[in-house]
């Protein structure tokens, strides 16, 4: 009978789950670490974007002049890298 009781109560809204969880962090004294970690964590992120951005430019950059025609070389090579990456490209 609990089993169905309990089944029947209604879930909170994730957001005040989410906030039950995080709340003791920022409430607390490492707070101050907390959201020291989160800003290198972001930045480690961007930069992590940012790196990511440059190698799919410089391949993109070395495909389309293979494609051209202008450099034949390991064209089948970079075709193969290109259905590797391309379903990580955000662009």
């Amino acid at each position: 009978m609990d089993e169905i009781h309990r089944m029947s109560e209604p879930k909170p809204p994730f957001r005040t789950l989410l906030w039950s969880l995080i709340r003791p962090y920022w409430k607390s004294e490492e707070r101050w670490m907390a959201r020291f970690l989160l800003l290198l964590v972001n930045c480690g992120l961007e930069l992590g974007e940012v790196y990511l951005n440059v190698l799919f430019n410089g391949w993109n950059n070395d495909f389309y002049m293979r494609c051209r025609g202008s450099i034949n070389r390991h064209f089948t090579i970079r075709l193969s890298v290109f259905r590797i990456w391309r379903p990580f490209s955000f662009s």
